[in-house]
């Protein structure tokens, strides 16, 4: 007997101290460190708890409710095996009864509670008096059959027919007030549920079954991958006049809705890209088809043809000094974040430490970050298109712009301290200079108009042979040299009945002609007062039966 209770008493012991060796302990987890990528984040967060020997169960609060499980990690920093662990979103509601717009809103619902249960009263009186008045008309109506004469009956029938009226008036009003207490109520249960949700949030909380060798105190180390951030690339472009550099101001727009405010973290951003799920493509057999050709006076689909141009200008730049800096002058960036973030690079990104504590709030407005001042020099020359208008087009390229490491975004660009608009940075662009329009100039004139004496339309056989000619007049008002680029085009044939022929001696010789787009440019340096005018002559033969858009 004796032995019994000694093991019994023995199992419960070992019930008694697993239950103890699992009891849970709830902790916060500090957001440490934000990695933020162009689309997404990696956060990190710590905890620190006291464990006993043996099993412990941790619930990890203050997580983002928005987070990819898949990429949960948990470390710690001494011998604690983590054998597994489980993730939830979970709804905190405060409850502020002593809110007092919540006071107001429960008074109010308790008034029209209470009229409610009034109305209910009045109903059922109201139903009991109709249930009693056609009870009543029965027993008249067969009590005329016996004793009553018609006078009487015509009486008692009169005043039955004013009370079921006022009866029926009754229930009208009654099922009005009814409606306008139930929207009523409907609207402030509404309120109370809002007022009453306000304080609240939604928090990811992670539990997870530990084993520790030792008791002590354990930190614990939460990192996972959210797509609720990002970063956008934005640019400051100043340029004080025609003969400085440009300024490149990179800069950061950070935003994140992880449903919590990252305040005071270690921030980074990269360009990388994590989990897109691309994979490497391979090519596969390229088999050859046969096309009908294309019957006569059918335009060939000509988007799909059309080369693009791969520059503005096509100038030879002779001994071109880049000189690139991490930023402006010392001046420029005194007392900057500038001089606080790291600019590292390998094979696949870039990345920005910023060795500054920032907080960004969880909202859509985001923060805006000063990353890198960089300075290019830049050659400036005037464009114009007359064919298009009649605008002259101050622009600044760029040589080997691709040595400022830029990325795609848009730049607001500055000169002479005038804000003139905003461009778009397009980092794949292939193009050899970076064009940046900084606006347009009334000094310069031009006008584009038609040579008659260039133009004809002759008929041979059956086709049509028809010759255009332009002339184009360039001034330059203003007081100092300038350069500038002037563009015209003439058509391309799609088709073999089509032919197109650039009069060659009736256009002005060009700097560059690129026939796959048709486009003919002149690039020359104009003097002060100086007029110029440039020709352009084509002729264009196709089939009499066809129409063309010329």
């Amino acid at each position: 007997m004796k032995k019994t209770k000694f093991c019994i008493l023995s199992a419960m012991l070992i019930v008694v101290s697993t239950v103890m060796g699992q009891s849970e302990k709830t902790v916060y987890a500090k957001l440490e460190e934000a990695t933020v990528f162009l689309l997404g984040a990696e956060l990190t967060h710590t905890a620190e708890v006291s464990v006993t020997e043996g099993e412990n169960q941790i619930i990890i609060s203050g997580l983002s409710p928005r987070l990819d499980v898949s990429s949960l990690k948990v470390k710690s920093d001494r011998g604690l095996i983590i054998a597994s662990y489980e993730f939830t979103a979970r709804q905190m509601v405060s409850e502020n009864q002593t809110s007092p717009v919540i006071k107001r809103i429960n008074d109010s619902i308790n008034f029209y509670k209470t009229e409610m249960e009034r109305i209910s009263i009045e109903k059922t009186i109201v139903s009991n008096t109709d249930w009693l008045l056609h009870k009543g008309i029965e027993n008249t109506v067969r009590e005329t059959e016996n004793r009553l004469k018609e006078a009487e009956l015509a009486s008692d029938l009169k005043y039955y027919r004013h009370q079921r009226i006022e009866l029926e008036s009754e229930k009208q009003r009654l099922f009005k007030d009814s409606i306008r207490l139930i929207t009523n109520l409907n609207r402030l249960y509404s309120e109370y549920d809002r007022e009453r949700l306000k304080g609240s949030q939604i928090i990811g909380e992670l539990k997870i079954n530990t084993s520790s060798a030792a008791a002590g105190p354990v930190k614990l180390i939460v990192s996972y991958f959210t797509r609720e951030a990002q970063w956008i690339p934005f640019y400051d472009v100043n340029i004080n006049s025609t003969d400085s550099p440009v300024s490149f101001s990179a800069k950061a727009k950070v935003q994140q809705t992880t449903g919590m405010d990252w305040n005071n973290i270690r921030l980074t951003l990269s360009t990388a890209a994590p989990g897109n799920g691309k994979t490497a493509p391979l090519l596969s057999t390229w088999f050859l088809e046969g096309v009908l050709p294309e019957p006569p006076g059918v335009y060939a689909r000509r988007g799909d043809r059309n080369a693009r141009q791969n520059s503005y200008s096509y100038e030879i730049v002779d001994d071109i000094q880049m000189v690139f800096s991490g930023a402006a002058s010392d001046d420029a960036v005194e007392n900057k974040i500038y001089q606080y973030v790291a600019q590292s690079e390998n094979m696949l990104n870039v990345t920005y430490d910023i060795d500054l504590p920032y907080s960004i709030p969880g909202n859509v407005k985001g923060q805006n970050i000063d990353l890198t001042v960089k300075e290019a020099p830049a050659i400036y020359k005037y464009y114009t298109i007359p064919k298009m208008d009649n605008e002259v087009y101050l622009l600044a390229e760029i040589p080997e712009w691709d040595k400022l490491g830029l990325l795609s975004g848009t730049a607001n660009i500055t000169y002479d301290g005038t804000y003139l608009g905003e461009a778009y940075i397009d980092a794949s662009s292939t193009m050899d200079k970076l064009p940046l329009t900084l606006g347009t100039d009334k000094r310069i004139s031009v006008k584009r108009e038609r040579i008659t004496d260039y133009s004809s339309t002759r008929t041979s056989g059956s086709d049509i042979d028809q010759t255009f000619g332009y002339r184009i007049t360039v001034k330059n008002n203003q007081n100092h040299a300038v350069k500038i680029i002037i563009k015209d085009q003439y058509p391309v044939s799609t088709q073999k009945n089509i032919e197109v022929t650039l009069n060659s001696k009736q256009t002005t010789t060009w700097t560059a002609n690129i026939e796959e787009t048709g486009v003919v440019t002149w690039e020359e340096k104009f003097a002060p007062g100086k007029t110029k005018v440039y020709n352009i002559s084509y002729s264009v033969k196709y089939p009499k039966n066809m129409n063309i858009n010329l």
